[in-house]
């Protein structure tokens, strides 16, 4: 099972099911795991994330703390809430030992208070559990 501070891949069914998001595999980190998992999403950078995320930590102020291969963004606007589902260690990100330095999970909850200050979304574990059916 991932800890905290892990970085895994992860199809999420956000907001459907159906939607881009949720079709596609993106990087998040374990900002919190006990029966309630939650994740921060985080993807590579582009200009245009600029636009869309009003919180974030950029992964280059960061260099060697984390094992994002491209430049990425955290977003720090919102984070996902699991409930009912394990996540398996194989769903761990393999560079750089998988995680996220200290520094970047105390940024993160500094920046957000603890996640008080970001959206938080329910995900529908039996979606979760369909869209990752091979390794949830």
């Amino acid at each position: 099972m991932i800890n905290v501070r892990d970085v895994i891949i992860l199809k999420i069914p956000f907001q459907t099911i159906n939607d881009t998001l949720a079709l596609q595999a993106h990087m998040y980190v374990c900002y919190e795991n006990s029966d309630t998992k939650k994740l921060i999403k985080s993807q590579t950078y582009k200009p245009l994330l600029l636009d869309k995320v009003n919180c974030y930590l950029d992964s280059d102020d960061f260099l060697n703390e984390h094992p994002f291969k491209r430049r990425s963004l955290i977003d720090l606007d919102k984070f996902f809430i699991c409930k009912d589902v394990t996540i398996p260690l194989t769903l761990k990100v393999k560079n750089k030992n998988g995680t996220v330095s200290k520094n970047i999970y105390n940024q993160i909850d500094n920046m957000t208070k603890g996640l008080s200050l970001c959206k938080s979304f329910q995900i529908n574990s039996k979606e979760l559990k369909k869209l990752n059916h091979k390794v949830i």
